[in-house]
């Protein structure tokens, strides 16, 4: 069953906070051995997690693509197109992916602003609703 975990970004109202952590996240998860997709808002938002990429961690380069070049180990989609990926999924976008269930982990990042707080609210209830085990980190430290 996929695993849910939330990110509570206390010290983060900015969406660029929580693509800065999401970057760390997905450091962690590639050095582990893992597939990463990240689900980012719209084609511009991808476009700035790609650049990211290039810069965080400090530790290296993550080597990444889009979701549809099946060689990626760490992915960037913002159309619903997840590829062949299932491992982990880091959900920038403010919706639940309607893939969500193939993955086996999903790890979601929260900025504490109105507006994110309150669709992260929303995924919540539908992971809560289809009985999806979900673990809550409060984070609070500042991400740049």
């Amino acid at each position: 069953m996929t695993k849910i975990d939330f990110y509570l970004l206390r010290t983060a109202s900015e969406e660029s906070q929580g693509d800065h952590f999401a970057c760390l996240l997905t450091d962690k998860a590639y050095r582990g051995g893992n597939r990463v997709l990240i689900t980012a808002s719209s084609e511009t938002h991808a476009a700035k997690l790609d650049e990211l990429l290039w810069k965080v961690p400090i530790s290296g380069f993550i080597p990444h693509g889009p979701a549809t070049d099946v060689s990626n180990k760490v992915a960037i989609d913002y159309n619903q197109n997840p590829g062949d990926h299932d491992d982990c999924l880091i959900n920038l976008s403010q919706q639940v992916p309607e893939y969500c269930a193939r993955f086996k982990r999903i790890c979601e990042v929260v900025v504490f602003n109105d507006e994110a707080r309150a669709a992260s609210r929303e995924r919540f209830k539908y992971y809560q609703q289809r009985g999806f085990p979900i673990n809550t980190h409060e984070i609070n430290r500042t991400y740049a």
